[in-house]
């Protein structure tokens, strides 16, 4: 594993060739279950973004909306560096907006992003234990 906010990707690029199909937000999504190596990179991508908070809206955003279609996600966002505690953070971070209510649509949307990418994880089956 490479220095601490990036993941190594478990495959080999194509070359940086673009690929045609279907894309959401930018990142080419297939049949579920299969990835391309275009699309493992780019779900790595928005998952190093979450560690900067200049990107981090938009990454929450774009993983959010794509966790169903990317079976690899919940696992990736385990093991990263950081990521788990920023979910955390975006979560308690919103504390204080509740009392008095001063929460805006846009602080709410992030925090449900944050909490559907924390769900992910807790409801992957690798996670799951009896």
């Amino acid at each position: 594993m490479g220095p601490p906010g990036q993941v190594a990707p478990s495959s080999q690029g194509s070359g940086g060739l673009p690929t045609s199909g279907p894309t959401v937000g930018g990142v080419p999504v297939g049949p579920p279950g299969v990835q391309s190596a275009d699309s493992q990179a780019a779900l790595i991508q928005l998952v190093q973004e979450l560690i900067h908070n200049k990107h981090r809206e938009r990454a929450l955003l774009e993983l959010s909306k794509k966790r169903e279609a990317l079976p690899d996600l919940a696992p990736i966002l385990w093991h990263s560096y950081g990521t788990i505690a920023v979910l955390l953070q975006e979560i308690v971070c919103i504390y204080p907006l509740l009392t008095p209510p001063s929460l805006n649509a846009q602080s709410s949307n992030r925090v449900c992003n944050a909490l559907a990418l924390l769900q992910c994880v807790a409801s992957h089956s690798i996670y799951i234990h009896f």
